[in-house]
């Protein structure tokens, strides 16, 4: 199944509002942008697999950046095919995922050369520790958050992943 460029919901922020923005699908590699100063930034590439319309715009809004180029599929076949079409940096994703399911799509990633060392989020509602412990047995997952998580600390770990710096709200 290949991957179309479909619109993808991103937020321009003005003084004090937020604005929703639809805007082409974004399959642009990673690399060197400048912004409206003219100072050069490295954008990094992030593909966000959500089917939850509040949570997908929260990461959008969470990851608006100069420096992020974001990537939205809201379900497992589509964002396997996103990633796999234009490798990211980083792939932020839900587990219960229509199509195909956040471990199917996580161990296709792992099991493909150009992915398996590809950095990944995993935003889940498993609960308490037993819950967590028996979901993730045998994976090797990079980051797990709860749901709902805390858009500071996932920022924080996207910066620190990506090694950039995203400006504070």
């Amino acid at each position: 199944m290949a991957y179309t460029p479909r619109p993808v919901r991103a937020f321009h922020t003005g003084y004090d509002k937020i604005h929703p923005v639809w805007m082409p699908g974004l399959l642009v590699a990673s690399g060197v942008s400048k912004d409206v100063t003219g100072r050069e930034y490295v954008q990094k590439h992030i593909v966000t697999v959500e089917d939850e319309p509040a949570i997908v715009d929260l990461l959008s809004y969470v990851l608006d950046a100069p420096q992020v180029l974001l990537t939205t599929c809201t379900d497992g076949a589509e964002g396997l095919a996103a990633i796999r079409d234009q490798v990211p940096d980083l792939v932020i994703m839900d587990l219960m995922l229509p199509v195909l399911n956040g471990w199917q799509v996580y161990d296709a990633l792992r099991e493909d050369e150009a992915t398996r060392n590809l950095p990944v989020i995993i935003l889940s509602v498993a609960g308490d520790e037993s819950e967590r412990r028996e979901a993730f047995r045998g994976s090797e997952v990079d980051f797990f958050m709860n749901k709902p998580f805390d858009p500071r600390a996932l920022r924080r770990i996207v910066q620190e992943i990506l090694d950039i710096k995203i400006d504070a709200w």
